[in-house]
């Protein structure tokens, strides 16, 4: 009988629009934040260059998460997708700074 209640409440219309803004707040966070990271790794300028450039377009990255969070039908998607992208992108900046 609770777990029935769980189930339902899983599915309530308050905990997927709180876990959108989860996904779209934390999620969008630590996936523009490896981006910024990967993005200064790669970029074929100056350090300081890089990573000014990087910064900047940290807001775009961000927002774009953002919007595209909300874009979504599927909320498995979202947080799949996520994880897909923030893991590779982790991977790859591990690999090009020599942490693996």
């Amino acid at each position: 009988m609770v777990i029935s209640h769980i189930g339902t409440w899983f599915k309530s219309a308050p905990f997927l629009v709180c876990s959108r803004f989860f996904a779209a707040i934390v999620g969008g966070y630590v996936f523009s934040a490896i981006a910024v990271s990967l993005l200064a790794a790669v970029v074929p300028l100056p350090k300081t260059d890089s990573v000014l450039l990087a910064v900047s377009l940290s807001i775009l990255v961000y927002a774009c998460v953002f919007i595209w969070v909300f874009s979504v039908r599927a909320l498995r998607k979202v947080y799949g997708i996520l994880i897909l992208l923030g893991t590779c992108q982790a991977l790859l900046l591990a690999f090009i700074k020599g942490w693996l």
